[in-house]
């Protein structure tokens, strides 16, 4: 098995596996989920947290931008082998925010929240 991502968002991996996946960005409200596109001033955030810890305090920390994107317009996640290998088995959290620049004003939006990620031994 190499990771899996639930339909709840959960993802379980080997720690030092290399994945990659495409990041839905949404930013709809409710039942209504609506793919955000990345504009060219916008970065994506994700970090994978200890439990109880806060995003600014992520042991693995990535930033994706519209370079990172593929051909449907979702920024590509990529955990490199080094990115894993030194986590302790158990659970952690990731989350993805986004900033957005606006009238030169910046806005964070959590856009996944705090969700499961199991690393395997």
């Amino acid at each position: 098995m190499s990771a899996r991502i639930a339909e709840n968002g959960i993802i379980t991996m080997y720690a030092g596996d290399y994945f990659e996946a495409p990041l839905f960005l949404n930013i709809g409200y409710g039942y209504d989920p609506v793919q955000y596109k990345l504009e060219e001033t916008d970065k994506v955030y994700f970090g994978i947290t200890e439990p109880n810890q806060h995003f600014t305090h992520a042991l693995v920390r990535k930033e994706l931008t519209i370079a990172d994107v593929d051909d449907q317009g979702r920024p590509i996640l990529v955990l490199k082998p080094t990115d894993t290998e030194h986590l302790i088995p158990g659970l952690y959290y990731y989350e993805v925010k986004l900033l957005r620049v606006k009238d030169d004003q910046e806005f964070i939006d959590t856009v996944v929240p705090r969700t499961k990620i199991y690393i395997l031994e």
